[in-house]
C-alpha cells in the first residue's frame, strides 16, 4: 500500500492510477456532504445513470466508491443547485405530511359524523321503544279491564241463568198443581183447598 494510499483510507477516500492518471475516488458519504444532499439522493442517481457510470463507480472495503469523472456526470446530470434539490425534497416531504394529515382530519370528521348519525338513530330507537312500551302496557289495561268485565257479566249471567231455571221449576210445579187441580172434583178441591190453610 502506497503513502497516499493510507492516508486516503483513513480520509475515506483513496487515489489509483488509470493509464499513468492518478484518479481520486469519493464515498456516497462524501459526495453527499460535497453536494449537499442525502446519500439516498446520491444513490438514486447512481442508479438513475448507472449507464453512463460504469466504468466510474466501484465497491471495495463494504462501501461505494465514485471516481472524479463519475463525479462530473452527477453534477452535469442534475440540473438543480443541490441546495434546491434539498429544499424541494424537504418542501416534499411537508406536502406529504400535509395531505396526510387532511386525510387524517378528513377521517375524524367522518368518524364524528358518523358517531352522530349513530346516536341519532339510536335516541330515535329509544323514542320508538319507549312509545311500545306504552301501547303495550295501555293495551294490557285494557285487556285486563275487558277480562274483568267479562268475568262480571259471566258471573252475572250465571246468577240470572240459576234464578231463570228457579223460576221454571216453579212455574212447572205451579203448572203441575193447577192442572192437578184442574182435574179434581168437588169434594177434593175443599178437601185440597182446606190442607192448604
Amino acid at each position: 500500500m502506497t503513502e497516499y494510499g493510507l492516508y486516503d483510507i483513513i480520509l475515506n477516500r483513496t487515489r489509483t492510477f488509470t493509464k499513468g492518471v492518478q484518479m481520486e475516488y469519493y464515498t456516497v458519504k462524501q459526495l453527499a456532504e460535497r453536494r449537499g444532499v442525502s446519500e439516498r439522493a446520491i444513490y438514486k442517481q447512481l442508479k438513475t445513470h448507472e449507464e453512463a457510470l460504469k466504468g466510474h463507480v466501484r465497491k471495495e472495503q463494504g462501501k461505494t466508491w465514485v471516481d472524479e469523472t463519475g463525479l462530473e456526470i452527477l453534477q452535469k446530470s442534475s440540473n438543480k443547485s443541490p441546495v434546491v434539490y434539498v429544499e424541494n425534497e424537504e418542501k416534499q416531504k411537508v406536502i406529504e405530511l400535509e395531505a396526510e394529515l387532511r386525510a387524517l382530519k378528513e377521517e375524524k370528521e367522518e368518524l364524528i359524523k358518523a358517531k352522530a348519525y349513530a346516536f341519532e338513530k339510536l335516541d330515535a330507537f329509544r323514542d320508538k321503544y319507549e312509545e311500545f312500551v306504552r301501547e303495550k302496557a295501555e293495551l294490557e289495561a285494557k285487556v285486563n279491564v275487558y277480562i274483568e268485565d267479562r268475568q262480571a257479566k259471566e258471573e252475572e249471567i250465571k246468577a240470572k241463568t240459576e234464578e231463570m231455571e228457579q223460576l221454571n221449576k216453579e212455574l212447572t210445579e205451579k203448572s203441575e198443581e193447577v192442572e192437578k187441580v184442574r182435574k179434581m172434583g168437588f169434594f177434593e178441591f175443599r178437601k185440597w183447598k182446606k190442607d192448604k190453610v
